[in-house]
């Protein structure tokens, strides 16, 4: 992988079964991570359409922090990966 690439598994267990899923996403070290893309799917098929996915375009702020983030509303569970350009 090269220096602006990471990779890395997290898993979480909703305990409220009508709860969302929310992720979030920011650049280390406050790089910009605009053109970011998010893929994601489950046992049911494809949730954000075909690779590479939805572009993230909502933002929220955190501690000062700009982060992008996408809201599943009934997805459980949900495999993600974020991209920029199918890369």
């Amino acid at each position: 992988m090269g220096a602006d690439e990471y990779s890395g598994t997290v898993t979480y267990k909703k305990v409220d079964p009508n709860a969302v899923i929310t992720v979030y996403v920011t650049g280390k070290n406050g790089a910009d991570i605009s053109g970011t893309n998010l893929y994601s799917w489950n046992d049911g098929g494809k949730l954000t359409g075909e690779w590479p996915g939805k572009a993230l375009t909502e933002t929220t702020e955190v501690d000062g922090r700009t982060f992008y983030y996408h809201t599943f509303d009934s997805s459980d569970p949900v495999s993600i990966i974020f991209n920029r350009g199918g890369q």
